[in-house]
């Protein structure tokens, strides 16, 4: 989106993936897209974005880290609580994505797991 690709190409493209994953017995890990603090695009895409993202995940049952929310300025959820250049995150930035994907990871290893351990041998 950040280079013109319209949402809708987005949304299909991302949904796309997620299939292929699926069909490949891989399970994706879904991730909201990053707030910036200055850019020509419209907060309002990603903001929409973000939410298909999340009901996409609830919908296909995969796993879903919320890396937006994880970087957001508390003031301004539109904009990076931190950032060098205004467009990337900063190291603590990415420090809490990755605690953010951790977490989805591990859900879904619990989750797994318990499935597992409830199949008749």
């Amino acid at each position: 989106m950040y280079q013109g690709v319209s949402l809708d190409s987005v949304k299909r493209n991302l949904k796309a993936m997620y299939m292929k994953a699926i069909e490949q017995n891989i399970v994706p890990i879904a991730a909201t897209v990053l707030p910036y603090n200055s850019s020509e695009m419209e907060a309002t895409e990603i903001n929409e974005l973000n939410a298909w993202i999340m009901e996409t995940a609830c919908r296909l049952n995969i796993p879903m880290a919320d890396t937006s929310l994880s970087v957001a300025n508390p003031a301004n959820r539109n904009r990076l609580l931190t950032s060098a250049d205004g467009l990337h995150p900063d190291v603590s930035g990415y420090h809490s994505m990755a605690i953010a994907l951790s977490q989805a990871i591990e859900e879904q290893l619990k989750s797994t797991k318990l499935i597992e351990r409830r199949k008749p041998e």
